[in-house]
């Protein structure tokens, strides 16, 4: 918490467990159990998520600062004036000289580069700056298998714990037939099992470098499935970080408007919707990212249509 050396959550575990019952006023005993409560209640959160770790505890931020300045004030309150290291050193100085120290080296060098460590650098930075384009264009970007099943569910209404849960704990074959029927409106051919758990999930597979999916045992991989599959084996691009570089739906067509890859038909049904707009596509060669022809580009993914 603030990128400090000295953990504040240390110092305020020490101050509610060193302080006599009497000293603490009850405005600290409830900030602590408020923010004890919120983390005791998380350890049993039922969802575990793609992406591990502490989650939704941002609210009670500024309750955690607010508790760290009480408890390194109560320390200090907490020690003797008098009471010396080696003779002649105050301790209650030694800690406040640590906790200021701590505090400053955390806001003047700890913080400063953990946020430079988030700014792309070199190559990455080229390839996250969208090619500019003269005209307005409608340029695709081929992102991952599971990507494309994850934003036809969100799109169509499922509530993103479970489109997480969906694509944990079934095969991605299994969950592309279902996001099919589900954005129809249809029963599904396949059903998909919600039931979440930390382990036994299904085998994970690496189709191209960050392009991670799952087959399950004895799952049905058809030829719709394999020609998804084959469609990432040249690679994938996030097409997250060009959205907001370009044009946005609804206002002056300039430039660029990025979309998401998602195939031969349901990119048809965009591109009808925005026929003032040149189809390209983004790919990336030779450590570098260009815009190339939409109908070839779309052959060497997908194959003849």
């Amino acid at each position: 918490l603030l990128e400090t050396p000295l953990p504040l959550v240390l110092i305020i575990g020490a101050y509610f467990a060193l302080a006599p019952a009497r000293a603490l006023s009850p405005a600290r005993a409830l900030a602590f159990a408020w923010v004890s409560a919120l983390v005791i209640g998380n350890a049993f959160y039922w969802h575990h998520g793609l992406f591990m770790g502490p989650r939704m505890l941002a609210d009670v931020g500024t309750l955690w600062v607010l508790l760290a300045v009480l408890a390194v004030a109560g320390l200090l309150q907490h020690i003797p004036a008098d009471r010396v290291l080696a003779g002649k050193y105050s301790v209650r100085a030694a800690v406040l000289g640590g906790a200021l120290a701590a505090l400053v080296v955390g806001l003047a060098f700890l913080t400063p580069r953990r946020l430079l460590s988030y700014a792309p650098r070199g190559e990455q930075a080229r390839l996250l700056r969208a090619p500019a384009t003269a005209e307005p264009t409608l340029v695709f970007v081929h992102g991952g298998w599971s990507a494309r099943v994850a934003m036809r569910l969100a799109a169509h209404g499922m509530r993103l714990d479970s489109v997480e849960t969906a694509l944990r704990q079934n095969g991605t074959c299994s969950a592309h037939k279902f996001s099919l029927a589900y954005a129809r409106g249809a029963s599904s051919p396949v059903a998909l099992d919600f039931a979440a758990r930390p382990n036994a999930l299904p085998r994970s597979v690496l189709l191209a470098p960050g392009d991670r999916n799952r087959i399950s045992e004895g799952e049905q991989i058809d030829g719709a499935c394999v020609r998804e599959m084959k469609s990432d084996s040249a690679g994938i691009v996030d097409v997250t970080p060009y959205v907001w570089q370009g044009d946005l739906p609804g206002l002056a067509a300039a430039h660029a408007l990025f979309a998401r890859d998602m195939g031969p038909a349901e990119n048809a049904r965009l591109m009808a919707l925005f026929p003032e707009r040149r189809p390209l596509m983004l790919v990336e060669a030779a450590g570098a990212m260009s815009l190339r022809p939409y109908e070839a580009a779309m052959r060497a993914r997908w194959g003849e249509r």
